[in-house]
């Protein structure tokens, strides 16, 4: 095997590194190199919408509010708790078949929690409770939620999913547009 013996280094992956003619990286190179790493990792980035405390975060959009329905009754942290309002007045039936719904959470679409409703466990005679965890005046909006549920008949509407408190979460985000 004949060897070529001009001035010029060779590359070869078995030269050593002496040999070699790339120079190194650039810091251009090195920056995207960083960036692209730490994106396939998935490092966070800062946004301008950040939930800490005394942080800036974008609007509330209540025109598209999702419902999250669980069978178990969920109790928000109290850090994350603004207020609780109890809604007088609104009753919700138990389904036919399969278990009730114990708890519905409203968010948006970033997953964004605006509110937790938790339904009483056992006894007609405990009320509703709604976690706030945004700012949100639920207080002077009751009346028309009240209203809603009553129309809808979610006190007797023993549908899966729909009655029930889903009936009042599908009430509550239709006043929140209002």
């Amino acid at each position: 095997m004949a060897h070529n013996t001009s001035s010029a280094p060779q590359i070869f992956p078995h030269a050593p590194i002496s040999e070699r003619t790339r120079p190194a990286a650039s810091p251009f190179e090195l920056t995207v190199l960083c960036i692209a790493i730490l994106g396939m990792i998935g490092i966070p980035w800062p946004s301008h919408a950040l939930d800490g405390q005394g942080e800036a975060r974008e609007p509330l959009d209540l025109s598209s509010l999702n419902i999250r329905l669980s069978s178990k009754a969920i109790r928000p942290p109290d850090d994350l708790v603004k207020k609780v309002v109890v809604l007088q007045g609104i009753r919700v039936a138990r389904p036919l078949t399969g278990d009730p719904t114990r708890a519905a959470i409203l968010e948006d679409d970033t997953r964004r929690r605006v509110l937790v409703l938790s339904a009483p466990q056992d006894s007609a005679d405990e009320q509703i409770l709604a976690y706030v965890l945004d700012d949100l005046d639920l207080e002077d909006q009751l009346p028309q939620l009240t209203a809603c549920s009553n129309r809808r008949q979610c006190a007797t509407d023993r549908t899966p999913g729909v009655g029930g408190l889903g009936c009042v979460a599908f009430c509550l985000v239709e006043t929140l547009r209002k």
